[in-house]
């Protein structure tokens, strides 16, 4: 071979080498797990925002309660404007349902929320009896559920709680029972009328008042005062008051005076008819169970002291007075 001849190499380059260029050259490649969180000096990770806390469900499976004879589920429904926050609870009969007892009435039931709770008997021949107290936060207001399934006879609920708020119960039945429960605040306000009375009999001296107060307190009231006698005129007031469910007044309003004049008598009226307003504090609209109206004859502006007349349309004379003279 002539030593000035040779025979061309290719340029196609080795498998090896190929390989290499290809592991060079940008591409997709892999998918990268994401990175973990920032670590800030000394091992500390930021802590990671918390979701706002989930009712339990409604529409879920019934708790495995085989082996007992007698159970009650309560489901609790808010439907009033306010967080029920649990004050205390009591079995005087059976266990709390659930791994270690653990079904018991939640520390909070959030406004427009459902949460729920089981207990069951806990031996030979028993059932399960307990409740549970809330208060409605922001009020003074308490509510207390009770629940009762006996071994022998039948099951009782009941729901205690003060105006304007109303617990009602559907179901309930059965060894086995569900007892849904609802707390509702009652917009529908508390009403008083006095007809028309005669402010001392034969007088010719005549009022008729009515009120209502709403669930935020305001009592919104009207009174007509008018003489049908030609010789004298009157002063009569009215008194808003609430009582509680024993009858107690627990509150009194603004008393209003109107002072018509006789029909005879020139430039002074015979007749009043004045609308009048007046708050009660929201602790007392939780509370009560009433309104009432009083209407009496008033001469000389009576004060609280002289307020005797009460006697004969309250049970508790001394409270009434002395809660009218604080003006509470």
């Amino acid at each position: 071979m002539n030593p000035q001849e040779h025979t061309p190499t290719s340029t196609r380059p080795s498998s090896a080498r190929h390989d290499e260029e290809l592991r060079m050259r940008p591409g997709p490649g892999p998918i990268r797990p994401p990175l973990p969180p920032p670590r800030r000096p000394g091992g500390w990770t930021p802590p990671q925002p918390q979701p706002h806390p989930q009712p339990q469900p409604t529409d879920g499976p019934e708790l495995q309660i085989a082996d007992a004879a007698r159970s009650v589920r309560i489901r609790l429904h808010n439907a009033t404007p306010h967080d029920m926050v649990l004050v205390h609870t009591a079995l005087s009969g059976g266990k709390w349902s659930g791994p270690g007892e653990s079904e018991v009435p939640p520390s909070r039931v959030y406004t427009g929320t459902t949460w729920s709770w089981q207990s069951q008997s806990d031996g030979f021949m028993t059932g399960t009896e307990g409740s549970a107290v809330y208060t409605l936060q922001g009020t003074s207001a308490n509510v207390e559920i009770r629940w009762d399934n006996p071994y022998v006879g039948g099951n009782s609920y009941k729901g205690i709680g003060p105006q304007p708020y109303l617990i009602t119960h559907q179901g309930g039945s059965g060894h086995n029972a569900t007892d849904d429960v609802t707390v509702t605040l009652v917009t529908t306000p508390m009403t008083a009328e006095t007809n028309d009375q005669e402010i001392g009999a034969g007088s010719g001296h005549w009022m008729n008042s009515t009120a209502a107060m709403a669930s935020n307190g305001l009592v919104s009231g009207h009174t007509h005062a008018w003489v049908t006698s030609d010789l004298t005129g009157f002063h009569g007031s009215v008194l808003p008051a609430a009582a509680d469910a024993d009858g107690n007044v627990i509150w009194f309003g603004t008393k209003r005076t109107y002072g018509p004049d006789a029909d005879w008598a020139p430039g002074n009226p015979s007749s009043y008819s004045q609308p009048w307003h007046c708050t009660a504090p929201a602790g007392i609209v939780a509370t009560a169970r009433s309104l009432v109206l009083f209407q009496f004859a008033d001469p000389k502006n009576m004060l609280a002291r002289d307020l005797g007349i009460l006697g004969k349309a309250i049970d508790v004379v001394a409270k009434a007075i002395k809660l009218f003279e604080s003006g509470t």
